[in-house]
């Protein structure tokens, strides 16, 4: 019993010597996805914009630590599969209270589909960044993401878990994991509010931190346009959104008011009998 206690005890004081550096924040992510063809849903040959901004904030920095701009173009390759490419910028907050800038460009497959009532998205990002107090490194990033998004569901709920390697060193460097809620506003329009357990070190020989951060969402999609009369609406297809950044495939599908038929036209009159004398036409 003694032992068993005692193990207790140290198992106890690892947490707490693991904790002792943990960090509490609040991150905020807007993106906003614009057309740039006639193509809706996610057929092939559908090109979106995407627009990303983040921004974080954490109890040790008393305030912003992380702002963050993300843009470039979606292709929607086949109805399982669109590819991204984006430009981003990124200041940090130092220690010092001075902010130091990133810049990267990335690539981005997104495998997307649904399973039954679930949605699933698979995104992949290979980042080149260039860093201003730093050398310039490759990352690879990979995100699951699961929601459960009946069709016409207003309250989605979702779990997602992304990590983080440093190509460049071959180092696992940080782990998100995020369970949370969305709600729908309206045909293209989510609302998700979150929590994200944080698993964060600088190199291989460091300890890992651990952070707790309070997220928001709001994500603003290309609108759906209806179908056309007489047709029920098709249930839509996973696009994935992302991420935060995220690609998010449970947006709702827009149901028409239903259009009357249009009256019969009106009957002609028969034509008048030709005049005694005179043919019957020309």
């Amino acid at each position: 019993m003694k032992r068993s206690l005692a193990a207790l005890a140290g198992a106890l004081l690892v947490l707490v010597a693991t904790e002792a550096r943990a960090d509490e924040g609040a991150w905020l992510w807007i993106e906003n996805r614009v057309a740039l063809n006639a193509k809706p849903g996610a057929e092939p040959g559908r090109v979106d914009l995407r627009i990303f901004g983040e921004l974080q904030g954490s109890r040790s920095a008393k305030g912003p630590e992380n702002v963050l701009l993300r843009m470039g173009p979606l292709f929607f390759l086949t109805d399982w599969l669109f590819i991204g490419t984006h430009g981003n910028a990124l200041s940090v907050r130092a220690p010092d209270g001075t902010w130091r800038q990133q810049a990267w460009v990335d690539l981005e497959p997104d495998l997307f589909g649904r399973l039954g009532d679930f949605a699933i998205l698979d995104r992949n990002r290979g980042e080149y960044r260039w860093r201003q107090d730093a050398r310039d490194v490759w990352f690879y990033r990979n995100m699951l993401r699961i929601s459960y998004a009946p069709e016409r569901a207003r309250w989605i709920p979702y779990i997602w878990d992304e990590v983080y390697l440093n190509a460049s060193q071959g180092q696992f460097v940080e782990n998100r994991a995020s369970i949370g809620i969305g709600r729908m506003v309206g045909a293209s329009t989510r609302i998700d509010v979150g929590y994200v357990f944080r698993s964060r070190r600088e190199s291989a020989a460091a300890r890992f931190d651990h952070d707790h951060v309070v997220t928001l969402f709001f994500f603003f999609d290309v609108p759906r346009p209806p179908p056309p009369p007489g047709e029920a609406p098709a249930a839509l297809p996973a696009p994935g959104v992302p991420a935060p950044d995220t690609t998010w495939p449970e947006l709702l599908p827009t149901t028409p008011p239903a259009t009357p038929p249009p009256p019969p036209p009106p009957a002609e009159p028969p034509p008048a009998e030709p005049a005694p004398g005179e043919s019957g036409g020309g």
